[in-house]
């Protein structure tokens, strides 16, 4: 059975993954084929040795190539990926004469390190937050004062609260200003995530104030439905956003600060607090609760109480800037 012939037709299967999962599945399909190919395989020639031996040779070209090694989450990801290519075919009605379960099941995928999630400390976010105070305009200064606590009381991802023009032509990215609820004793954002699921998340007091600031007295009179927007008035893209990030970090002198890491301070300090694993899970958005479970890592177990929520930004600062 021909290789590129079953990569196809699970091509068509997956049609309905995010733009992103699908180029990510796409890129490391397309080098497993090509090195196939080299040899020739069809699809009942890809034993659980000769999957080991792919990872191999991705390990050593890259060496050779770059002069390091390949890191052992990378490759776990060619080998996920791969596998579960295989997995497929080994359920698919007339694939699954040339891949076995049993044969699936037998590839083992790489061991990846398991590393304590990094979180910002108390003084980094007061830090972050005075950074915002040096911006140039009013209109900078609060608008990216609510970014940052906004990052931090939902956990809410990049492409939920920003534009990713990369990403918007299969699924919605940004925050829509029709779906921020600032009511004083519920208020919310509604955002789209992976697989164009909604979900709602709840804001903490200062996230309510600092984001009310924005949309009420400095985001201007701007017809754009999205609530975050540049300082020409278009909506703030994911690059964008991440590059004010990047800048307060560098003013505030915090190391290792990325976007991705207010969604981490966000879930550990939520178990922290006694939050729920399962409510979490829901909360990030997350379509298994093993995918959350790597946040317990980041604290003792017998700080988890159950039902009590946090807001990261009020109870990690001090003062109402």
């Amino acid at each position: 059975m021909d290789i590129q012939q079953a990569v196809t037709e699970y091509e068509y299967a997956t049609a309905g993954l995010t733009s992103m999962t699908k180029r990510w599945y796409t890129y490391k399909l397309k080098y497993f084929l090509s090195w196939c190919e080299r040899y020739n395989y069809t699809l009942e020639d890809l034993t659980p040795a000769r999957i080991r031996r792919y990872l191999q040779f991705l390990r050593s070209e890259y060496k050779q190539a770059n002069g390091k090694q390949l890191s052992d989450y990378t490759i776990h990801g060619y080998a996920q990926v791969v596998k579960g290519f295989l997995s497929w075919c080994s359920q698919e009605e007339g694939l699954d004469q040339y891949v076995s379960e049993k044969a699936v099941a037998r590839i083992e995928l790489p061991k990846v390190e398991k590393k304590l999630i990094p979180t910002f400390t108390p003084d980094e976010i007061e830090r972050l937050f005075m950074a915002c105070t040096k911006e140039p305009t009013p209109q900078l200064v609060v608008r990216n004062r609510a970014i940052v606590a906004v990052l931090l009381d939902t956990g809410a991802r990049v492409s939920e609260l920003f534009v990713d023009p990369a990403r918007s032509e299969r699924e919605h990215t940004g925050l829509l200003l029709e779906n921020v609820y600032l009511a004083e004793k519920d208020a919310y954002i509604k955002v789209t995530g992976k697989g164009r699921k909604e979900r709602e998340i709840a804001l903490g007091a200062k996230s309510r104030l600092y984001l009310h600031r924005y949309i009420t007295r400095y985001r201007g009179r701007s017809t754009s439905s999205y609530a975050f927007l540049s300082r020409t008035g278009e909506p703030l893209t994911a690059r964008g956003a991440q590059q004010v990030i990047y800048r307060l970090a560098e003013r505030a002198g915090v190391d290792d600060c990325h976007p991705h890491r207010f969604r981490h301070t966000f879930a550990v300090n939520y178990l922290r607090a006694g939050g729920d694993l399962y409510a979490l899970s829901r909360l990030l958005g997350h379509t298994s609760v093993n995918v959350t479970e790597v946040y317990l890592r980041s604290y003792q177990s017998e700080q988890m109480r159950q039902g009590k929520r946090i807001s990261v930004v009020s109870e990690m600062t001090r003062n109402d800037k």
